[in-house]
């Protein structure tokens, strides 16, 4: 019980703000995830009380591992906990997750944690017994700022003439909970012109703006039914053709009858059809229009769970 309560406060103080999106996005993130972790340390628990060797705390690494990702996988997804996403501000620690991804910092957290356990138990200790501890964090670090001391020296010498981009980004003062999917879509580009006004020139190659910009959903293939997509050709494109405008939207794929459907196709209420809803990313240009589909949906906001079971 004591484990559940740690966990369920942990996930309350770090995911209590999908509140804001969704109350049911929310309440499950913050029920059903602790549930998951208690389960899993319930697991290690009487694995580690049958062997009843000092080296079975250590099991508690792969078991953790495996639920990481593991969770990845299925309809629940929930990658926001993985621990190694922990020094997504510490950048230059972890150089190394281009070959371990996020979970060698999570393989890296539970040995220092465990190491740092077994000093502590021993009432006993000296100053020399964290010596392990220590050096499971330095040498890590260490080898972080070599790779990256190495990846520039080589950047330098060997690219000395690399193409930089010029880019825009913008940054809308809108709040995304009560006002942004309020407002038309023609206030929120008109606003976008008025601050883009004496900042946008022929210089400029990129110009980026946040993700679900536009707020006007539209389908995929059916582009010139778009007013947000003609605003931005015919208002910013036609006077700057060779910028590439980078924008999030909300996308639909309508299935045709007798087309095959994905596992996360939804069906019409008014109707037969068939439809997939993303969140997309946009690259807009003068050759066209492509899209990046989202591939991790958060469950209970972005996608409902199960759904191909749910027959909805």
């Amino acid at each position: 019980m004591v484990k559940l309560l740690c966990i369920f406060i942990w996930n309350i103080c770090v995911t209590w703000w999908i509140y804001y999106a969704s109350f049911g996005g929310a309440a499950m993130a913050i029920i059903c995830n602790p549930i998951f972790m208690c389960v899993v340390f319930m697991i290690w628990h009487n694995l580690k009380r049958r062997i009843n060797k000092p080296w079975a705390i250590w099991l508690l690494i792969p078991i953790w591992l495996g639920y990481e990702y593991g969770h990845t996988l299925w309809d629940l997804t929930w990658s926001w906990l993985i621990i190694g996403n922990a020094f997504a501000f510490n950048h230059n620690w972890i150089q190394w997750y281009e070959f371990t991804g996020t979970s060698g910092g999570s393989l890296w957290v539970l040995v220092v944690n465990i190491l740092f356990f077994n000093v502590i138990k021993n009432s006993n200790y000296k100053a020399k017994q964290f010596a392990k501890p220590a050096a499971a964090i330095i040498i890590p670090i260490t080898i972080s700022y070599l790779m990256l001391a190495l990846t520039s020296t080589s950047s330098v010498t060997s690219d000395t003439e690399k193409k930089t981009y010029k880019t825009l980004i913008v940054q809308p003062n809108v709040d995304p909970y009560n006002d942004k999917f309020y407002f038309a879509p023609e206030i929120q580009l008109h606003n976008l012109l008025i601050q883009l006004q004496g900042k946008l020139d022929s210089t400029i190659d990129y110009l980026v703006l946040p993700e679900t910009f536009l707020t006007e959903d539209f389908t995929e293939g059916q582009e010139n039914e778009s007013y947000s997509l003609h605003f931005l050709m015919d208002s910013i494109l036609a006077s700057n053709p060779n910028l590439t405008i980078i924008a999030g939207a909300s996308t639909f794929n309508v299935y045709k009858p007798g087309q095959a459907k994905s596992s996360t196709a939804r069906r019409d209420v008014n109707s037969d059809v068939y439809y997939d809803y993303f969140n997309t990313g946009l690259q807009v240009n003068k050759e066209g229009i492509s899209y990046y589909h989202k591939s991790k949906l958060v469950p209970g906001v972005e996608r409902m769970p199960f759904l191909h079971y749910l027959n909805l």
